[in-house]
């Protein structure tokens, strides 16, 4: 576990004490089964069922929103959207969908990093009585500094992190234990999907358009669809990328360290990392003779390794690749 994640994990015991005895006064999941995720493979989407929140609950927020999405026994008075869906099985239909979880937006020095992670795209569709309605989430909230809604956008798969679920001492998704979903901040970490915008540093940004949301406790589906691929950056001249997957003994025998310490002397910028299936899967570019020094060492790895597989993965990486990083292990 990384020291971004650790951190977390120390936050995350601080919110979970309030959050499970709320959980527990909560008609939520306690002592009810998870509404079903289904995944249609054919139209390349998944749904899920969800209620309207209720709104102004605490007038001094005077309408303020935090989430788009949250569990019962979340921060429902903060959300637009009650879904009473298992983390887990959410994270793993996103995968399925070819969504690669990344990271949530975080500081690094003086640099602020925003959200990285495969792109999805959510709708809410409902009926109001007349006719059935479908809009694209972001319709449902209001910028607060620009005095109009919220723009559209792709949100960010940054796929939450593990930790220990205090009651059964199991590791789960840190989303389980807050039972937050989609932040229209960058202020939580422990979520599934975070808005990819710069703007929502500011946690106090948002409020609901109250105009559009349907009343409390209205049935909605919410779907989400991967988002159409980010047109290919353009790479300085002379410069290569690779997506690159490497199978063999390559997991607990310094393989990842090896790969960094390489990228980070040759000036390549990436990322690498284990997966689930024991294979390592990283992404890197730079200059040309840099890439084929570096593919060369990859292809031997450390000597405690054994390489028995380097494949190449489709698809360029749509997100800007800062300093190489080993990030963490997406789960299964």
């Amino acid at each position: 576990m990384n020291s971004e994640c650790r951190i977390q994990n120390a936050e995350l015991r601080i919110a979970v004490v309030g959050t499970l005895l709320l959980a527990l006064s909560s008609a939520g999941l306690i002592g009810a089964e998870a509404a079903p995720i289904k995944v249609d493979d054919a139209a390349h989407k998944l749904s899920f069922p969800g209620k309207a929140a209720k709104q102004r609950v605490y007038e001094q927020l005077k309408g303020a929103v935090e989430y788009l999405l949250c569990m019962p026994g979340g921060k429902e008075y903060e959300s637009l959207f009650v879904c009473p869906v298992d983390p887990s099985a959410l994270h793993d239909a996103l995968v399925k969908l070819g969504i690669r979880p990344g990271k949530p937006a975080c500081e690094e020095g003086n640099k602020y990093l925003l959200p990285q992670g495969g792109r999805a795209r959510i709708f809410v569709e409902w009926n109001d009585g007349k006719e059935n309605r479908r809009e694209r989430a972001e319709s449902f909230v209001l910028d607060q500094v620009l005095k109009k809604n919220m723009p559209e956008v792709d949100w960010v798969f940054t796929g939450s992190c593990i930790a220990k679920d205090p009651e059964t001492g199991k590791d789960v998704l840190q989303a389980a234990l807050v039972k937050n979903l989609v932040s229209l901040h960058h202020q939580d970490k422990t979520v599934l999907l975070q808005n990819p915008l710069k703007e929502a540093a500011d946690s106090s940004r948002y409020s609901v358009n109250a105009q559009l949301l349907p009343k409390e406790g209205t049935p909605v589906t919410i779907v989400i669809e991967p988002a159409p691929a980010a047109k290919k950056r353009d790479l300085p001249e002379g410069w290569r990328h690779v997506h690159l997957q490497i199978g063999g003994a390559v997991q607990g025998v310094g393989f990842r360290e090896f790969t960094l310490r390489n990228a980070r002397q040759m000036g390549l910028q990436g990322w690498v990392r284990n997966m689930p299936n024991g294979t390592v899967e990283l992404e890197a570019e730079g200059p040309d003779a840099a890439m084929k020094d570096f593919e060369e060492k990859l292809q031997k790895g450390p000597r405690s390794a054994k390489v028995e597989k380097v494949e190449a993965l489709p698809g360029a990486s749509a997100e800007d690749l800062g300093e190489f990083e080993i990030r963490e292990t997406p789960v299964k």
